[in-house]
């Protein structure tokens, strides 16, 4: 049954709205995770047994490859909607089977995300964001800085 535009913007807000908070907790969740680690580590590490700070570092910093990954990916989901919702204000045609698209866009890796998107006119705009960058790829990269400048702290 197809559906109409007014059906359509709500289906795509909807599932927008989805992928957009499960983004928010997965930020959330590495944040916190790193942001206790790192503390915990450090106290450690000040302390008389400073050594024991290394195996929270090397869990710190493993963690930080999957942060990037999945938060990555669940960035550029959000960016599924958010085209969708572009092509919608230009009154540009969008498929009624939103879900069988984003399976398969979900299926994509990364590159192919992105040059999909860089190769839409709607798409660039997207990757033109400066706020997305900091969060999933200059906060895991500071703590991962963190995290080797703890290991050199205990041992030298």
């Amino acid at each position: 049954m197809p559906l109409t535009q007014e059906d359509l913007y709500a289906r795509i807000v909807s599932m927008w709205s989805i992928q957009d908070m499960l983004l928010q907790s997965y930020r959330t969740i590495f944040l916190t995770s790193q942001s206790v680690l790192f503390a915990v580590g450090v106290f450690v590490a000040a302390g008389s047994r400073a050594t024991l700070a290394l195996p929270l570092a090397v869990i710190g910093l493993f963690l930080i490859f999957p942060w990037i990954g999945i938060v990555n990916n669940r960035g550029y989901d959000v960016w599924f909607f958010h085209l969708r919702l572009l092509r919608i204000e230009k009154q540009l045609p969008v498929p009624d089977d939103l879900f069988t698209q984003f399976k398969s866009w979900q299926g994509k890796d990364l590159k192919a995300k992105q040059k999909e998107l860089s190769s839409d006119e709607l798409g660039k705009l997207l990757l033109k964001g400066k706020t997305r960058p900091i969060l999933d790829w200059w906060i895991p990269i500071a703590f991962c800085a963190c995290w080797v400048l703890v290991a050199i702290f205990v041992i030298f």
